[in-house]
């Protein structure tokens, strides 16, 4: 598979002083146009949220700031959203994107993977992507749904990002064992 590097970003200043910064950065297979597309979009989408949510958000709290020593000191918000396939074989292939705001000593990271049919160039959805290798059974039995599922090194990946009461969460199943 050969890869086409997609990268953009953006950056918002006020008094010669940077308040957040947007990166975004995509590997994505040459071959697979509908693949590319896809990629674009949500590559798209980030910067829309980062110019419509996240950059308002700093220019508005480092307006609030009541002196110059405040506004010196102001952390600038940074959000970076990458993401590549790291799985291929000859019907399927994964994609793995993460996205990290951070602010301060504040981080945040969710994380958010897609399989694809190589020939269709569809994303299949979790459940179906679970079946195909017999581990719909294995979710109800680790008492987690998982947000996401993806292949690497042999094993079929389960995640689930970070809410207010549960922290990162993954499952790694070995692919050749089939369950029933």
């Amino acid at each position: 598979m050969e890869l086409e590097c997609f990268r953009t970003g953006t950056v918002v200043k006020e008094d010669y002083r940077i308040l957040a910064k947007c990166e975004i950065e995509f590997q994505i297979p040459k071959e697979y146009t509908k693949v590319g597309i896809f990629y674009q979009k949500m590559a798209e989408a980030g910067i829309r949220w980062s110019e419509e949510i996240l950059f308002e958000n700093a220019k508005k709290e480092y307006s609030e700031l009541p002196d110059l020593w405040s506004k010196s000191r102001f952390l600038p918000y940074r959000f970076r959203l990458c993401g590549g396939p790291i799985y291929e074989n000859t019907d399927y292939f994964a994609v793995v994107c993460e996205s990290t705001l951070s602010h301060g000593n504040e981080r945040t990271v969710r994380r958010s993977a897609q399989v694809w049919n190589s020939r269709e160039q569809t994303i299949l959805p979790n459940n179906l992507t679970l079946r195909l290798f017999g581990k719909q059974k294995i979710t109800r039995k680790k008492g987690f749904r998982p947000d996401g599922c993806y292949f690497l090194n042999g094993n079929l990946i389960l995640f689930r990002n970070p809410d207010s009461k549960t922290p990162f969460m993954e499952h790694k199943i070995p692919i050749s064992k089939t369950e029933k």
